[in-house]
C-alpha cells in the first residue's frame, strides 16, 4: 500500500496567517520581504501514519536509495518503490529537492527536520495548483496493519520571530491512497484550512499537546477511506494465476474481461473477481492440440460470472481455432473438438 501526502499551501501563500514578521525588520525599521523561494518551502519534523492502537507505521522509514531525494516519473508511477521507504513525488515534469535536512529525518523520532521546496518559485505552493504541491510518497510493507490516522509535526511555529521563517509552516494537506502505486484514491484525509501549531515541535492535530513521540492512540487526522475502490485502484482488465500464485483483489469485487491460462503449469488462485459477460481467454503452452479434450488447470467455481467463460472468445498460443470450443464444467475449463461423434457398438 502506498500513501501520498500532498502539502498544498505554506504560510506565505495563505491569507489566514500573518507572515510579515517572518524576516523581521532591517536597521531602518522596514519589514524585510521574503524571497520568492520561501513561498514554496515547507519544513517538518515528523510524519506519521497510525494504526488503530496508535503505533506509527512509518517509524524507521528511510529515503529510497541510492538517491536520497529520489523521485519517479511525471505520471506518478511508484510501483517500483521499495517497502519501508519515502520518496519525493513529481508532477507535470516538475520535481522537488531538499535543503537543510533529508527525508529520513521525518521518521527518526528525533528533533531533526526536513525542508523541501517545489520549483514553483513565482506562485508558491497554492491549494488551487496541484502541480505546485510538495508530495511525499511512502510505501508500507505488505503485512503492515491498516492505517487509520495521519499526523505531522511542525518544525517552526507561527509565533516564530527569528529569521527561520514561520511562513514555512504547512497550512493545507491532502492524503491519497493506492493499492498499486499507480492508481490513486484522492483525499482519503484532507484539510484545506489547517491550523498550524504556535510553537515548533508540536503535532498539527494536537498543537497544544506535548511533544511525545511513540504510540499516540486516537491522535492524528482520521483517514476516512482505508480500503480503495476497485474501479479507481486497478487499471487492468485481464487476470491469470499459475504455479501456486495468488491474486486477491483489494476492495470491492473487480470485473475483468480477460483470463490467462497456462496449460503446462499447475493452477494458482484468484479471488474477488467477476467475469464480464464478454471477454477473451488466452490459453498458452498447450502440448497436444490433436487431443479430443484438453482439461485446463484452475478452478473458478467460486467466482461470479464463471458461466460466462464458455461464451468468451479464446485463443491458443495467440491463434484462433474454429474447430475447438471452450466449455465450463463445475468451474473448470476444457477445450473440446467441435462436431458430432457417433459410436456404433
Amino acid at each position: 500500500r502506498w500513501f501520498r501526502m500532498c502539502f498544498t499551501e505554506n504560510g506565505y501563500g495563505s491569507s489566514r496567517y500573518d507572515t510579515t514578521l517572518s524576516y523581521g525588520t532591517n536597521k531602518y525599521g522596514v519589514v524585510r520581504t521574503p524571497p520568492d523561494t520561501e513561498k514554496c518551502t515547507i519544513q517538518l519534523l515528523e510524519l506519521a501514519l497510525y494504526d488503530s492502537e496508535g503505533n506509527n507505521l512509518l517509524e524507521g522509514f528511510t529515503s529510497c536509495e541510492p538517491n536520497a531525494i529520489a523521485r519517479y516519473d511525471s505520471n506518478g508511477y511508484y510501483a517500483g518503490q521499495e517497502p519501508g521507504t519515502v520518496v519525493l513525488g513529481s508532477t507535470g515534469g516538475y520535481g522537488f529537492n531538499t535543503t537543510n535536512g533529508q527525508l529520513y529525518n521525518l521518521f527518526d523520532a528525533k528533533n531533526t527536520k526536513m525542508a523541501g521546496y517545489s520549483t514553483y518559485v513565482s506562485t508558491g505552493i497554492t491549494v488551487d495548483n496541484p502541480d505546485s504541491w510538495m508530495k511525499l510518497v511512502v510505501r508500507l510493507p505488505d503485512d503492515a496493519p491498516e492505517a487509520v490516522r495521519v499526523d505531522f509535526m511542525s518544525a517552526m511555529g507561527t509565533n516564530s520571530t527569528v529569521a527561520s521563517y514561520n511562513g514555512r509552516i504547512a497550512t493545507a494537506f491532502r492524503l491519497d491512497g493506492s493499492a498499486d502505486g499507480v492508481n490513486w484514491d484522492l483525499g482519503i484525509a484532507q484539510n484545506d484550512a489547517l491550523v498550524a501549531p504556535s510553537n515548533a515541535g508540536k503535532w498539527y492535530s494536537d498543537p497544544n499537546g506535548d511533544t511525545v513521540y511513540g504510540k499516540r492512540p486516537g491522535k492524528g487526522f482520521e483517514i476516512t477511506k482505508a480500503i480503495p475502490d476497485s474501479s479507481f485502484s486497478h487499471s487492468f482488465t485481464c487476470v491469470g494465476a499459475s504455479n501456486g500464485g495468488v491474486i486477491d483483489i483489494v476492495g470491492s469485487p473487480y470485473t475483468v474481461s480477460g483470463l490467462v491460462v497456462d496449460a503446462s503449469a499447475s493452477a494458482g488462485a484468484i479471488s474477488n473477481v467477476v467475469f464480464a459477460a464478454e471477454g477473451t481467454v488466452y490459453i498458452e503452452n498447450v502440448a497436444d492440440m490433436d487431443a479430443d479434450s484438453i482439461s485446463l488447470p484452475g478452478d473458478y467455481s467460486h467466482l461470479d460470472g464463471v458461466e460466462n467463460l464458455s461464451k468468451w472468445e479464446f485463443s491458443v498460443g495467440g491463434e484462433s481455432f474454429i474447430n475447438r470450443m471452450l466449455t465450463v464444467e463445475n468451474g473448470k475449463l476444457c477445450l473440446r473438438k467441435r462436431g458430432l461423434r457417433v459410436i456404433f457398438r
